[in-house]
């Protein structure tokens, strides 16, 4: 039975941010789309988990240097 190109395209974009995260995980424009990413599959624990750690990364950071 043939993948359906829905299918297809959720594990593409899963390839293609992991190896995104895999280069730069620190990035924070990488981590956001992460979090989009599992919003639109609906996985809104996980998008969470990710916006509140990237929050609690970048909360103590000087931004006035």
């Amino acid at each position: 039975m043939p993948v359906s190109m829905e299918e297809a395209a959720e594990a593409n974009c899963d390839a293609l941010i992991a190896r995104a995260l895999s280069i730069s995980p620190d990035n924070p424009e990488t981590r956001l789309s992460l979090a989009s990413i599992r919003m639109s599959q609906q996985r809104f624990d996980e998008a969470k988990e990710v916006i509140v750690k990237l929050y609690k990364d970048i909360e103590g950071l000087d931004t006035c240097r």
